[in-house]
């Protein structure tokens, strides 16, 4: 008995953890996704004009949108638009440029968490095609089939790969890596 508990307990925790991996995934996505828009913005506003006339010719209607998106926005994100990081490509290692890359790693969580429930929801989908598979096997052998919540308890769901970093790694972490080796035998030979 406690064996097809366990299991049951399985299939349920799958499912709660399905909706709580969406749900956190979507707080990341929405939160990082809007602290990273925000942050994209005040760069153009503050980071674009270097004070020459060029450039404030080339950032003033970039200005002036920003300017129009705060007056909308600031009534319900003011909170966001006052703590939001400022990157500035001139000082890689400033602190806007670190709060730039947490508010940058929070959208990419997000979307490896949305990512990893749909994968685990489509196993528990499988588990469901069993179960009916199942119940359909039990009613041509014996015409009468167990109902779907007394097959459920016995069920495992299939196990799959719920690596969070696969993502991350693949499209983020690999790439840097690549480049920074360029650059460094870009040195080395004298290249750039």
């Amino acid at each position: 008995m406690f064996l097809i508990l366990d299991k049951f307990m399985q299939y349920q925790e799958a499912k709660n953890k399905v909706l709580r991996y969406r749900l956190i995934g979507l707080l990341l996505l929405i939160g990082g996704g809007a602290f990273t828009l925000i942050s994209m913005m005040k760069f153009l506003y503050v980071g674009l004009d270097s004070g020459d006339p060029l450039s404030h010719g080339l950032a003033q209607p970039f200005k002036n949108l920003v300017s129009l998106a705060y007056g909308w926005t600031s009534p319900y994100l003011d909170i966001v638009w006052r703590t939001a990081a400022v990157p500035n490509p001139r000082d890689p290692v400033s602190w806007g440029n670190g709060g730039f890359v947490l508010e940058y790693l929070a959208v990419i969580f997000g979307i490896d968490r949305i990512r990893v429930a749909g994968s685990l929801a489509g196993r528990i989908a499988q588990a469901k095609r069993f179960l009916e598979d199942e119940q359909l096997r039990e009613s041509v052998r014996s015409g009468v089939a167990r109902p779907p919540v007394q097959i459920q308890p016995t069920t495992a769901v299939p196990g799959g790969n719920d690596r969070g970093f696969k993502l991350f790694h693949t499209l983020y972490l690999a790439p840097i890596v690549v480049g920074v080796i360029v650059l460094f035998i870009g040195k080395q030979f004298h290249l750039t």
